[in-house]
């Protein structure tokens, strides 16, 4: 075992003779006993009566035992203590109550009562503790009400003391103090919240609860992006103006506190591309998501970087916006917009016009200047381009399927040789990328050195 101690230990009975107890296994008759016992040692007694007496209580200076009121009880000894059987020859009714009804309990014989009224049967002869406890902040012990015992020292102490001789009934008063209730609401729904006491809401309307009156209540309001605060509505009266971010109150009253914000000053812009997916805008370098795409643009950042962006085979063409001005020019790519009212702004773009430049001579001479035979074109099929050289006799001379590489004039394919100058034959096949039709073209250049 796990012992300590040992401590000094005190067994009465009382009246005196009028029982004997029963320590573990030892017999005690002879009171009051004396003895040292090891601490942390589970013990168990049992009160036994002499003659007409019955048990009444147990008492403990420094134990909690697991029962009072009944005969045989339990505990650990842990410490110096005085346990003490109480015995009687009679008991009379005590009829305990509480009011008003919940305002707290009674503890009476080791024993918390808290539904009332409840009937105990109280033993006759010797004083009796009671102590009554407020069941909340909200409520303190007034009084005892009592109609056929005085109580000892009286009425107005708490805990006090009741010697029985009759039955009787016994009242713990309490007064209820002021309290009320704070209900927290924000004005438009999600636009701002409100500190109370340092405790910021989930959500709204907000009950705080019973609060006792006449405390100072702490108040902040907090505004979500693009929304600013403009005032509060209450009922107790507020320390600051009804327009302060951060006030108080005393609350002498129900309470239903409103934080009121308004949205920043913004403008509405719906942005569309025409025709659909021929491009795409970019709003202060972000693109949009879709088309058309509504946003909103709050003070102070109300102007605007706007790019247009061409989808392949496709040319920008201009801006238009119904209510704002576009600078420097409608045509220009890139612009920018000073909103002052809600606004559509649609970038116009158009296909780009299907054709091919074929070139008629050129001068591979190392220059620089028109060194390749090479086909420019405009929204043309890079898949499916083909381009043939051929001699005057019909030899191919080369051949790509790149529309970005051209012939810079040499000689047969396989050979080390420049081709000579002259005039060369070409066949180009090309297809539009906007549909199905295929350009078959032969033509002839001049190559001159």
């Amino acid at each position: 075992y796990d012992v300590e101690g040992p401590y000094p230990l005190t067994i009465e009975v009382m009246p005196p003779g009028a029982g004997w107890v029963e320590f573990n296994s030892l017999e005690v008759t002879d009171f009051p006993w004396e003895g040292q016992y090891f601490g942390n040692l589970d013990v168990e007694m049992e009160a036994n009566p002499y003659g007409v007496n019955v048990f009444s209580h147990w008492t403990s200076n420094n134990h909690m035992l697991s029962s009072f009121n009944t005969d045989t009880t339990d505990f650990t000894f842990a410490s110096q203590d005085t346990i003490t059987a109480w015995f009687v020859t009679e008991t009379s009714e005590i009829t305990l109550d509480v009011f008003p009804p919940g305002a707290g309990t009674i503890e009476f014989l080791g024993t918390d009562y808290n539904s009332f009224p409840v009937n105990v049967d109280a033993p006759e002869g010797p004083p009796l503790a009671v102590e009554a406890t407020s069941s909340g902040p909200y409520f303190v012990f007034s009084h005892w009400t009592i109609e056929n015992h005085a109580l000892d020292p009286d009425d107005l102490s708490n805990p006090t003391n009741i010697t029985v001789d009759t039955t009787d009934v016994l009242t713990a008063v309490f007064i209820e103090l002021d309290n009320y209730n704070i209900t927290v609401q924000v004005d438009p729904p999600g636009s701002g919240d409100v500190i109370i006491d340092g405790v910021q809401p989930a959500t709204y309307p907000w009950n705080s609860g019973q609060m006792l009156g006449g405390v100072t209540v702490n108040i902040e309001a907090i505004a979500i992006e693009n929304y600013h605060f403009v005032g509060w509505t209450y009922v107790n009266p507020l320390t600051g103006a009804d327009e302060d971010v951060i006030n108080s109150f005393e609350l002498n009253a129900d309470e239903v506190l409103t934080a009121h914000f308004e949205e920043d000053e913004n403008y509405v812009v719906t942005f569309m591309v025409e025709p659909s997916q021929t491009g795409e805008i970019l709003v202060n370098g972000n693109a949009l998501p879709e088309y058309p795409h509504t946003e909103k643009f709050y003070e102070p950042d109300l102007t605007l970087s706007l790019a247009a962006l061409e989808a392949e085979f496709h040319d920008f063409v201009k801006w238009t916006s119904l209510h704002n001005e576009i600078e420097p020019d409608i045509k220009e790519k890139t612009v920018t917009v000073e909103l002052m009212h809600d606004d559509t702004i649609v970038a116009t773009f158009m296909q780009e016009i299907y054709g091919y430049y074929i070139p008629t001579a050129f001068t591979p001479n190392g220059d620089g200047i028109n060194d390749l035979f090479k086909v420019e074109g405009h929204a043309v099929e890079a898949d499916f381009y083909s381009l043939e050289v051929f001699d005057k006799w019909g030899n191919l001379m080369w051949e790509t399927t790149d529309i970005d590489e051209g012939w810079v004039g040499a000689g047969e394919q396989g050979s080390e040789f420049y081709a000579l100058n002259g005039v060369y034959a070409y066949r180009l096949k090309v297809r539009s990328v906007f549909d199905n039709k295929i350009d078959e073209v032969f033509g002839h250049f001049t190559l001159f050195r």
